[in-house]
Order: structure tokens, then C-alpha cells, then sequence
């Protein structure tokens, strides 16, 4: 990025410019739009990349990595609590779950059964179920409720065989009913849970998505078959993320990490992708007559206390660490 004076700074260009001295290498910087870098370098247009630049084997095709000097995953950034399963999209995945048809068949088994225990018991005994027949009905009603959930306060009770027999049967089936629905709740909540977890680049398929024109991961949700919308920066996307113009914005952690602590530390959170790997590289257009000085360069900064200071300095601490 630049500075306040227009100044190019951060963490690879710090170490580029203590590799050009290491390397003896003059220099001058020259401003590539993300998108347009590969094919200026594989032209010979410019002598080497410095910045946001993954290594893959399409781009290895056409330019001359150097040693990766960073690891980095894949890592999209969401508003705070975006993720989270709001009670709309909970009820949805409820009812798609037959949490209704449950629920509905639980009630009818209820006053079925009640109904069958009031006509079997009302004349027996009247402080129970007998007396009106709104009385009768409700205390059976009461009854089958407090069995079937098994809280049983025994202040209802059938009198007649028949009517023990009929509440016998109707305790196992009731532990059946609410079986199947605590089952039904607790399926619902934990796929619930799942579609809203972020762990692949496939998930991201339910997301109004965003990228930076030009990336690497850009190209990776191209051949995932993922749309998102292109930016010319991360920071431009982040921006319109938090705007609410997409949902998800996709790029690399360490990048995103950075700019979300610095500009966004209070609106949006960024989620790594456990199973993707990115090594950031130096790239050199092809035949570079002193790229291998340069490479020899990098590999001695990077093993060196003070590039491991110059990056915690940078992006700072792994929140997942």
C-alpha cells in the first residue's frame, strides 16, 4: 500500500527492498492493476511482481516463482453475526424437517385418545372425569398432556380396567411422540448449524459474493463455478460488504485480517478456509538473468528473527492460534 507521503510500504515491500540490497539489485516501482500483472510479467513488460501474489501452477506456466516467503489460507470476511442462524431462516429449516406434520399427528393422538378415555371413564367417577362434558373432556385432556410429556401429577386418574389399560398404552406411545419430536427439533437445529459453518469454498455458494479482480482466489471460484462480484481492491470490497452490497467478501486471511483490524475492527470478522493453503511468492518474468541472486536473497531475510518480527508487526497475531 501507500503511505500518507505516497510512500509504497508493507510487509513485502520491506522485504523486497532488504533482498534488492542483499541482491545488489536496482530498482524502480511501477503501479499493475491485480489483473493485469501475470500478463505484463510473462511479456516482459516488467521484471518482477511484489504484493498480494499467490502461487499456482497456471501462473508457474508463464512466470518464475520465487521461494514462497509467506504461508496463507483462503479466508472470506462477513458483517459480525451475519453467519449467525436467525429465527427466520431456523423456522424454515424446521418446517422443511416435517417438525408440523409432527406436531399435528402429536395433537391428534392427544385429543384421540382423550376423547376415547373421557367416554370410557366419565361415569365412574365425576371429580375426575365425570360432570359436564367440557369438564370431563378438559380433565382428560389435562391428563393425556401430563402423561404424555411424563410430568404426571396424578390429580387425574382412571378408574375402570379399561380406562388403566387405555392410559397404560398411551404412556410408551407418548414417550414414542415426544421422542420423534425431540428428534425432529434437534436434527433441524443441527443442520442449522451446518449451513451456516464456513469451511470450504463450496459454502460460499449461498453467499452474495465479492473478490478482487485479478486474485488468485478470483480464479479458484471461477473454476468452482461460484459468482461473486469483481473489485479492483480488497479494500474497495470491503467497503462495499459493509455497505451490505454483497455478503461475503473472498480473499486471502492474511490480507483480509489486516485490513478488517485496521479499518473494520468493529463491523466485520474474518473466517479462514481450514483446508486451502496459499504460499505468497515474489514473481520474476521468464529469463531473468539475476533471478536466482534475488531468490538466494529472500530465502536468507526469511530466515531471519526479524522477518518473524516484520510480520507479527504487520498482520499481527492469529486470532485461531
Amino acid at each position: 500500500m501507500k503511505d500518507e507521503d505516497g510512500r509504497w510500504c508493507g510487509l513485502a515491500v520491506e522485504l523486497w527492498e532488504e533482498v534488492s540490497t542483499r541482491a545488489q539489485v536496482a530498482y524502480e516501482y511501477e503501479e499493475v492493476p491485480p489483473d493485469k500483472l501475470i500478463g505484463r510479467l510473462s511479456r516482459g513488460e516488467i521484471d518482477l511482481a511484489v504484493g498480494i501474489l499467490g502461487v499456482s501452477a497456471e501462473r508457474e506456466r508463464v512466470v518464475d516463482f520465487t521461494q514462497p516467503y509467506l504461508e496463507n489460507t483462503a479466508a472470506a470476511a462477513f458483517l459480525k453475526n451475519a453467519r449467525h442462524p436467525a429465527f427466520r431462516e431456523l423456522w424454515a429449516e424446521l418446517t422443511q424437517q416435517d417438525l408440523l406434520q409432527v406436531l399435528l399427528f402429536m395433537l391428534v393422538a392427544l385429543l384421540v385418545f382423550s376423547l376415547v378415555l373421557w367416554l370410557i371413564e366419565r361415569g365412574v367417577h365425576t371429580g375426575h372425569f365425570g360432570g359436564k362434558p367440557i369438564h370431563g373432556l378438559g380433565s382428560a385432556i389435562w391428563f393425556s398432556a401430563v402423561t404424555m410429556t411424563t410430568v404426571g401429577y396424578g390429580d387425574k386418574t382412571p378408574q375402570t380396567l379399561p380406562g388403566r389399560i387405555l392410559a397404560f398404552l398411551w404412556m410408551f406411545f407418548g414417550i414414542l411422540l415426544v421422542s420423534a419430536f425431540t428428534g425432529t427439533v434437534a436434527s433441524s437445529l443441527t443442520i442449522a448449524r451446518l449451513n451456516q459453518s464456513i469451511d470450504r469454498l463450496s459454502d460460499l455458494s449461498r453467499f452474495r459474493n465479492g473478490v478482487m479482480n485479478g486474485s488468485l482466489m478470483q480464479n479458484a471460484m471461477t473454476e468452482a463455478g461460484i459468482s461473486a462480484r469483481l473489485f479492483p481492491s480488497l479494500e474497495a470490497g470491503l467497503k462495499a460488504l459493509e455497505d451490505k452490497e454483497i455478503t461475503a467478501l473472498v480473499g486471502d486471511a492474511v490480507s483480509l485480517r489486516y485490513l478488517v483490524g485496521k479499518d473494520h475492527p468493529h463491523t466485520l470478522v474474518v473466517d479462514k478456509f481450514p483446508t486451502s493453503r496459499i504460499a505468497f511468492a515474489m514473481a520474476a518474468r521468464p529469463g531473468l538473468a539475476n533471478f536466482q541472486d534475488i531468490n538466494i536473497a529472500l530465502i536468507d531475510v526469511i530466515g531471519t528473527p526479524q522477518w518473524d518480527r516484520a510480520v507479527d508487526r504487520w498482520i499481527g497475531p492469529d486470532p485461531s492460534k
